[in-house]
């Protein structure tokens, strides 16, 4: 029964990465996963005959020329689904629907560039494929195209050309170029610096769940910058990052119980968050959390043990944000 289903969802996910393939208007998604879940790597399943005529399928059309399903087949192979698992054949079928200027597939190449997947590694390629789609409008490309200027992967670093890309993509909603382009307005990189327009994007980000918004959102809270000061709205931020496992945030956040600023003063919190912190590599934690050690009893020291674990758990089992921040400061 649970082979049976398992069957089902990999032809279901067939029939969704067509969809996807082709579905022209720009999306807001994260940049193509570049490890498959383990649900997609069961061998016992590549042979159903299910899952294999809806690869047949897919392949009899990309073979035909259909671009849609020439991204999807490079999907089919990039995840093994039906077939052995090949990089090269999917970078392949990318690039021949690349090259008929589907725009989500010239993202994929790029991607594939970008990481030295199926093809050597090539900063200019990546480059190459990136702009293609990013002058279609597609978002994830425009985003990553600005992160190689912003970071000088482009062969040089063009801090006015990546924010051009990040602003395009944030005007898509794309959370991680809102988040980037809050940053570039936060110090005044290729624009002058403007706080308000920069807590602005951050909250644009922040409302999408996008962790290092959350935190950046939070520190222009506490320290007042473009919006009024707030240490209860800072300490929500904070929380909300934090529940995301950001390390950073953990600490802010146990900062903030310990002194009762924007919280009511809560050291079993404290030590909870601040120990999270610490395991997470933030270091400085570890100082205040001996601190507390000394100011809480061993009954409390159990509690917030056991807090520390199951906030951990919670945290583990949350829907995540969009990804990573882009390459650089995460906090204004």
């Amino acid at each position: 029964m649970q082979s049976t289903r398992l069957v089902l969802v990999l032809v279901a996910l067939v029939s969704l990465l067509a969809l996807r393939c082709n579905h022209q208007k720009p999306q807001v998604t994260s940049p193509p996963p570049l490890r498959p879940p383990d649900l997609l790597a069961q061998p016992a399943i590549s042979s159903s005959p299910e899952l294999l005529k809806e690869v047949a399928d897919t392949k009899a059309k990309a073979e035909q020329g259909d671009p849609a399903a020439q991204c999807s087949l490079g999907w089919v192979y990039h995840y093994g689904m039906g077939v052995p698992k090949d990089l090269s054949e999917a970078v392949k079928w990318w690039r021949k629907a690349a090259d008929q200027n589907h725009a989500k597939s010239q993202l994929n190449l790029g991607v594939m560039y970008d990481n030295g997947q199926g093809v050597p590694k090539d900063n200019a390629a990546a480059l190459h494929w990136y702009r293609k789609a990013a002058e279609q409008n597609q978002p994830v490309a425009q985003h990553l195209l600005g992160t190689m200027y912003l970071t000088g992967r482009a062969g040089t670093q063009d801090e006015a050309e990546a924010f051009k890309w990040f602003q395009q993509a944030a005007g898509q909603n794309h959370p991680r170029s809102q988040h980037a382009l809050a940053t570039m307005y936060a110090e005044g990189r290729a624009t002058p610096r403007d706080d308000v327009r920069a807590a602005q994007w951050y909250r644009k980000a922040a409302e999408q769940n996008h962790a290092p918004a959350q935190l950046s959102l939070g520190v222009m809270y506490d320290a007042g910058r473009g919006l009024q000061k707030d240490d209860t709205e800072a300490a929500r931020w904070f929380r909300k990052a934090a529940e995301q496992n950001l390390a950073v945030a953990q600490l802010n956040l146990g900062i903030m119980y310990d002194t009762g600023q924007g919280v009511a003063k809560d050291l079993i919190q404290a030590h909870a968050w601040l120990n999270l912190a610490g395991a997470n590599g933030e270091e400085s934690a570890y100082d205040r959390l001996a601190t507390i050690e000394k100011e809480i009893t061993p009954e409390e020291r159990t509690a917030a043990r056991k807090l520390a674990h199951d906030l951990l758990e919670q945290a583990t089992k949350a829907p995540r944000g969009p990804g990573p921040a882009t390459p650089g400061k995460s906090t204004p």
